[in-house]
Parts: structure tokens; sequence; C-alpha cells
């Protein structure tokens, strides 16, 4: 079974907020998580054996980082067109 994890980081200062994020990525990138999920904005999913490591994670950031979890029995990407500005924002069939 998988895990999705939805996370925001929750700052108001705009400086701090920027320090906190560049550590959070960094360390995020080079932790497990980093190297074993596949990230989206402020969420990612996993499977259950890393979630012990990932946990752990983010209770180093338990101050700065707001953080859920919940278990899931599949996950689909569903592929979306995106409007490039010379399409004069114009949705056609």
């Amino acid at each position: 079974m998988d895990i999705l994890y939805l996370y925001s980081i929750k700052i108001g200062n705009k400086q701090a907020k920027n320090t906190v994020k560049r550590r959070f990525y960094y360390n995020f990138k080079n932790s497990i998580a980093g190297k074993t999920t596949k990230v989206f904005r402020s969420s990612f999913y996993t499977n259950e054996k890393n979630e012990k490591e990932i946990d752990n994670f983010f209770n180093e950031y338990i101050d700065w980082v707001e953080v859920f979890k919940t278990r899931i029995n599949s996950f689909e990407f569903i592929q979306h067109r995106i409007i490039q500005p010379s399409d004069n924002n114009k949705i056609t069939k």
C-alpha cells in the first residue's frame, strides 16, 4: 500500500519562509524521501517501507511544516493540456 503525504510550510515571514524552504528542500532531496518518492507540488507519494524514515524527516521540521498523510490503494495521474500564451486562453474541443 502507498502513502500520500501533503505538506505546507507554515511561516508567515517571507524571509524566514524562504530560509526554511531552502533548508527543507535541500535536506528533502538528500533524504530517503527525496530518493524514493514521486514528488508533486507540496505532496508526494511513497510505499510503506519508507514511512518511518519520512516521518522522522518531517519531525525535524515540526515547527515549520504542517504535514498530513493518508494511505492509498491506487494513484492515477490524469494528463491535461497546458494552455500556452499563444493559445489566447481559448479552449477548443
